[in-house]
């Protein structure tokens, strides 16, 4: 009886010990593949970044197209685009700029540069400029 008791015993511990073997041996796997346990990457290379909320929703995306544009936008938790900031080269030039947009996804507030001139302008829910300034970059300042 009591000669069964230890095999017991022993086997409980085998198995535990087996246990711990896999454990660390996984644990070493886990630490090689996620670059040998703290090594720090100082790059990341990616045409897109897509940051994601807790549903899983795309919620601010870093892009870059070629010769096109680059640059982020900001979404609703339904996926509309809200806010863009961009540079681009695009047909009337090159501009860097911020675009404000409703839940319809129509262009409500509108911040370029371009080309030494700024340009700010506002639009109505259908997007129609209600009110828009515009700088000459030949216009000399104080005049």
């Amino acid at each position: 009886m009591e000669a069964s008791k230890e095999i017991r015993g022993l086997r409980r511990e085998v198995t535990q010990l087996k246990w711990c073997v896999g454990g660390l041996v996984a644990g070493f796997l886990v630490l090689g593949i996620l670059g040998a346990g703290g090594s720090v990457h100082r790059e990341l290379t990616v045409r897109q970044l897509t940051l994601i909320d807790e549903e899983g929703r795309s919620r601010v995306v870093l892009f870059a197209k070629a010769n096109d544009m680059a640059g982020a936008a900001f979404l609703d938790p339904e996926g509309r685009n809200r806010i863009e900031i961009a540079t681009a080269l695009g047909k009337n030039g090159d501009y860097a700029g911020i675009q404000l947009r409703d839940t319809n996804g129509v262009h409500r507030i509108d911040l370029k540069v371009r080309e030494g001139a700024a340009f700010a302008g506002l639009g109505d829910a259908a997007g129609n400029a209600v009110s828009h300034w515009k700088s000459d970059p030949n216009e000399k300042a104080g005049r």
